[in-house]
This record gives structure tokens, sequence and C-alpha cells, in this order.
């Protein structure tokens, strides 16, 4: 997740796009800490920096770690739209990290 994934069309509705790749988990599976998921390519400065090294070398990552990262990605990117907002309320459309 980051901001170019906002889709925001004419009618103000948003919506999320290129989810990129996506596992699904099974419901059945209880064990969240079980080191079994490879996560598939990354954004720079929307990844914890914990996980920085183990996401970019293509290491195991349980699913609470999965979800971290998620979480993580998600928290920055509303950070980052919220900031733009409200340079564009100051007057300074400015859209920078």
């Amino acid at each position: 997740m980051k901001p170019p994934n906002l889709l925001v069309f004419r009618n103000q509705q948003v919506k999320l796009g290129d989810l990129g790749v996506s596992v699904k988990l099974d419901s059945k599976e209880r064990d969240y800490n079980a080191v079994s998921f490879t996560p598939k390519g990354s954004t720079p400065g929307f990844i914890p920096s914990k996980f920085k090294d183990r996401v970019e070398g293509n290491e195991l990552l349980s699913k609470n770690e999965m979800f971290s990262c998620d979480q993580f990605a998600l928290k920055k990117t509303f950070e980052f739209v919220i900031k733009g907002i409200e340079s564009l309320e100051q007057g300074n459309p400015k859209w920078t990290d």
C-alpha cells in the first residue's frame, strides 16, 4: 500500500488498486507465528525498518509479521495523504514525504 494505489474518482469515491502479490490465508490455520511466507516486493519508506532487510532479502515471515508490514504501510500511506491535504489547505500544494 502506498499513495499512488489510492484511486480517487470524479465522485470522490476512493478505491484501492495495484495490490501486487497477495496471500490468501487459510482460515483454519491458527499459528500466526509460523514463519512460512516469502514477501514479494516492497516500496522504500512503506516497510518497517525492522523487517526491511528480511523483506528485501526475500526471507520468510510469519503471518503476524506480514500483518505488521501491511499495517505500517497503510499508516504511512494515510500520513502521506494527510500531510498532502494539509499542505493544500495552507496554499502550498506539495506532495513530498
